[in-house]
């Protein structure tokens, strides 16, 4: 059974510029650098797959998930789970709960009708997860906590008002075309019978909880960018079709970094329970039809904070690592468009990271549609009139690619790139590159033209890196965009001086560029020159025939499709 009940804990005002939040707990101070104890580059899904199923089955008390998405009926591939007869990473939590572990689950949930398809994935795999832990018996020894949440930061009222005859028109549209979409939850709360309720208008929640993290035992954490389904599994070879194809990078990590994670988990979780179990309107969703035996998740005392035990802040030049985050916190105010920024970490390590390389920074990202950072990367190669610039993006979004949505978001989205990549190639002229990558096979049929590129399907690259001068690596959940850097719930690890650092480079440099890296010449050029150098000559071979993945960017695709819109706020993509 699903084990879960609600505890009285107090609660801090949340203080941040603008005005004051509801009294909620308040979310912890910066974390400072720890000491790097092993550190393990977790590239693809399957390295990174293995090593957190195989955490949970080693867990002792606690293992703490906060994943966007998290599909219980993936497949296990870890010899843990073989040796236990476990197929299924459900079946991993099961086996956990019945060895006295205490699994708290933290899912991303979405606005119901513009994001319908992934509150509806959400609200699935909630379901399933469900199923699972039913499976528990009164009396096993560990539990199942579950918690489907939404980010606080709605739209203030007077905005929702405005919108909603338009909302209206859209939600008649969903459930006229998609009549299921009522057995959802966020759509059934709309709902008065058959038809969409006139009063009062929706409440719409533009950012989400973004980060993928595991913690277990407040002793050894995942961070990355990884979530968890059949989707996100590949690995070096990338041989499956197009749209399975998902390369992504994730840090495991122990000692007090792990703490520290430990502590934000038990930060973003206490405020979630305290906002579901004071707020009838959003807890109602807790409890859909046919799941009313699911309660609030209790509360969780927040483990001690490793600050107040720590072993004081490494040497520079001593490898370190630190949790670096993005945390927003609701808007008051009728008219508040998006959350307020409380903890902006992660920008401020993007802006440093930038700001160390001398000869080379490597970005490997979802998105770059932010034009200060291609400002402050230009700004640095003024200074710096040796460093080089290596970014690797999809050649399009996976929406765009894979879904096929042309809606004017999406347009928007890539006239935010085009104008970031198009600044930063004039900023650093020949000293930019701009990469992307191909399946080593021809195109399948049926893709759509963003899905294909040079004679073969597309690879997606999901992962966000940064790299500069193989000292110092920024990795973790954030895309270089506006929702990451600002406003939804973000988790990385900042990590340097440490040798393992350029072993990471390497091994991506390796599986991009292939035989190419091993060339006689390859040590004799710069990195950029290496990828230009691969990345054209592959446009001369057979898919079959050539070294890595790596392609140029085509830059004219995206400008052709991108479309600027004046009433779309950039902080939302």
């Amino acid at each position: 059974m699903l084990k879960t009940r609600l505890e009285e804990v107090s609660s801090d005002p949340v203080s941040a510029k603008g005005g004051s939040g509801p009294k909620w707990p308040a979310f912890s101070p910066y974390f400072p650098p720890r000491r790097a104890g092993e550190v393990v580059s977790l590239v693809e899904a399957s390295s990174a797959f293995p090593v957190m199923e195989t955490l949970i089955l080693g867990a002792h008390n606690t293992a703490s998930l906060a994943f966007r998405i998290l599909d219980p009926d993936t497949k296990t591939h870890s010899e843990a789970a073989s040796e236990r007869g476990l197929s299924s990473w459900g079946e991993v939590f099961v086996d956990a709960a019945m060895r006295g572990v205490h699994l708290r689950i933290l899912l991303a949930d979405f606005e119901p009708v513009m994001a319908h398809d992934l509150h509806r994935l959400a609200w699935r795999n909630a379901r399933r997860i469900m199923a699972y832990a039913d499976r528990l018996p009164p009396d096993a020894p560990g539990e199942i906590d579950l918690l489907v949440a939404l980010h606080e930061g709605e739209l203030g009222f007077g905005v929702r008002t405005g919108l909603w005859p338009a909302f209206r028109q859209k939600l008649k549209r969903l459930v006229g075309t998609r009549p299921d979409a009522v057995d959802w939850p966020g759509v059934a709360h709309f709902m008065l019978g058959e038809r969409p309720r006139f009063v009062p208008p929706a409440r719409l929640w533009p950012a989400s909880h973004h980060q993928k993290l595991l913690v277990v035992d407040g002793e050894r954490t995942v961070i990355g960018g990884i979530d968890v389904d059949e989707r996100r599994y590949d690995d070096a070879r990338h041989d499956r079709p197009s749209d399975q194809t998902w390369h992504d990078v994730s840090l495991f990590a122990d000692g007090l970094v792990a703490a520290d994670a430990e502590r934000h988990f038990a930060d973003v979780w206490n405020r979630e329970v305290t906002r579901y179990g004071g707020d009838a309107q959003v807890s109602g969703w807790q409890r859909p039809p046919g799941y009313d035996h699911q309660q609030i998740p209790r509360m969780m005392v927040p483990p001690v904070a490793p600050a107040d035990i720590g072993d004081g802040e490494p040497d520079r030049g001593t490898p370190s690592i630190r949790l670096r985050r993005t945390l927003s916190a609701v808007r008051s105010g009728a008219f508040a468009v998006t959350p307020i920024p409380v903890v902006t970490e992660i920008e401020a390590a993007v802006l440093d990271v930038i700001g160390e390389a001398r000869l080379l920074l490597y970005i490997e990202n979802q998105f770059f549609r932010l034009r200060r950072v291609a400002d402050a990367i230009g700004a640095q190669m003024q200074r710096e009139k040796e460093l080089e610039v290596v970014l690797l993006l999809p050649m399009a979004p996976d929406t765009v690619a894979f879904e096929r949505q042309h809606g004017p978001e999406m347009r928007f989205g890539e006239w935010l790139q085009v104008r970031a990549l198009r600044r930063l190639i004039a900023l650093g002229s020949r000293r930019v590159g701009v990469f992307s990558l191909v399946r080593a096979a021809r195109a399948e049929p049926g893709l759509d033209h963003r899905a294909r590129a040079f004679g073969s399907g597309i690879i997606y690259p999901h992962a966000k890196v940064m790299i500069a001068d193989r000292r110092r690596a920024l990795v973790g959940s954030a895309n270089l965009n506006g929702r990451s850097l600002k406003m939804d719930t973000e988790a990385a690890l900042d990590w340097r001086d440490d040798p393992r650092i350029s072993a990471l480079q390497d091994r991506l440099f390796a599986e991009h560029l292939g035989a190419a890296v091993r060339a006689p010449d390859a040590s004799e050029v710069s990195a950029l020159e290496l990828w230009r150098r691969t990345a054209f000559a592959n446009l001369e071979c057979a898919p079959g025939e050539r070294n890595g993945f790596a392609v140029p960017y085509k830059l004219g695709a995206a400008r052709r499709f991108a479309r600027f819109q004046r009433f779309i706020p950039e902080s939302y993509l």
